[in-house]
């Protein structure tokens, strides 16, 4: 007997880009100094700078949940919850009662 002829290969369906860091900040300006100042007396020094960055949230972040705070390496961390999703709209599924006696086999 003749063999049925192969089937296609299936082409695989790429999944869509991911962005590999979705909940970070994405920066809208560089840093700028706003004011520094060095203070010196005998062998001791201290100095100090204040920087400005503006940045742009998030649309799903609630602006009034933004917390921030310094890690051990010095870096700013930034922490903020998601709003919540809007309600999902009402499906209708219908549901057909079929009897053992009209079923077939």
């Amino acid at each position: 007997p003749d063999a049925p002829p192969p089937r296609p290969a299936r082409r695989q369906r790429r999944a869509p880009p991911v962005d590999p860091a979705p909940h970070r900040f994405p920066e809208l300006t560089p840093p700028q100094p706003v004011k520094s100042g060095e203070v010196s007396s005998g062998s001791y020094s201290h100095s100090c700078q204040e920087f400005h960055r503006e940045t742009q949230l998030p649309r799903d972040v609630d602006p009034q949940s933004v917390s921030c705070c310094l890690t051990e390496d010095g870096k700013l961390k930034f922490k903020a919850q998601r709003r919540a999703l809007p309600a999902a709209a009402e499906r209708v599924v219908v549901i057909e009662h079929v009897s053992p006696s009209s079923s077939t086999l």
